[in-house]
């Protein structure tokens, strides 16, 4: 029977050949010692030696760069062995198309890939069992009081009991569960609170509460996000994520005029004449 994994399209994240842009797997590769992500392959950097010298890399201006030869490792065995965790993100492509969307997870680039693979892993061992690996109703879990992330299904605490954990297991209360927000929710909420006057506790907005207590958190917290306030840094992304996304000159958001400030001057820096160039 085929497994629902092998239906996902699956991305390569090696080097591609910027002449036959295909992916360079194993044996040697070149790189302009100028631009950046410039690669060729060995056949293609045969074939721009032979070329004219004004065909050369790069074609619009005079002064030619070089090629620095780099040995690509070969890829590792790719086989799977761990056992198959079900998860309702994996059900279909749909599903995890949406939790993708949600969450805005994006695979375009090499580093967002690997952020993105990064909280998809968490995200479903956080909702797995840590004895079963399947999917399990939060509502019902058991929670371990001393091991961080340390959750187990109530249908194997039933099967095992306490021997299933060398710590007190303790099962969540269903009234103090807080739902599953997504990341376009926490985006809705911090532009509503920076506009909200109104008592918090009073307002019908979701998560308004929630925006306007992490505001009077980073104002008085004393670790700050280079210290390694959780808070603090989940703020932070959340408003650099915002101040990315926002086109508005006025943005009542704390710090969205700063951070597309910084940006602007950050993006100016690392554009070089090389870059221009090339």
């Amino acid at each position: 029977m085929r497994t629902m994994k092998e239906d996902f399209i699956m991305l390569c994240l090696q080097q591609f050949c910027k002449h036959c842009h295909q992916p360079i797997l194993s044996g040697k590769s070149w790189m302009c010692t100028c631009c950046k992500n410039f690669h060729l392959c060995d056949q293609c950097h045969a074939e721009e030696l032979s070329a004219p010298q004004k065909n050369r890399h790069p074609a619009a201006t005079k002064q030619k760069h070089a090629f620095q030869r780099i040995e690509e490792e070969p890829l590792p065995e790719t086989d799977d062995g761990d056992p198959t965790m079900e998860s309702k993100y994996f059900d279909s492509r749909t599903d995890f198309l949406k939790h993708c969307q949600d969450n805005q997870y994006q695979f375009d680039t090499l580093r967002r890939a690997k952020h993105s693979t990064m909280m998809i892993l968490y995200n479903l061992h956080d909702s797995a069992c840590s004895a079963c690996h399947r999917a399990m109703d939060q509502r019902f879990a058991w929670r371990c009081l001393v091991c961080a992330g340390c959750k187990f299904c109530d249908s194997c605490y039933k099967q095992d009991g306490e021997n299933l954990h060398i710590h007190k297991l303790k099962q969540a209360d269903n009234q103090q569960l807080l739902p599953n927000y997504t990341l376009q929710d926490y985006h809705e909420s911090l532009v509503h609170a920076s506009k909200c006057f109104h008592d918090p506790h009073n307002c019908s907005f979701k998560l308004c509460v929630t925006m306007k207590k992490l505001f009077y958190h980073g104002v008085r917290c004393a670790i700050r996000n280079q210290g390694g306030c959780r808070n603090c840094v989940f703020m932070w992304r959340l408003l650099l994520t915002h101040s990315k996304q926002c086109d508005h000159g006025d943005c009542s958001v704390p710090r969205c005029r700063d951070l597309k400030e910084f940006m602007g001057k950050a993006k100016m820096v690392t554009a070089g004449p090389c870059a221009m160039e090339c």
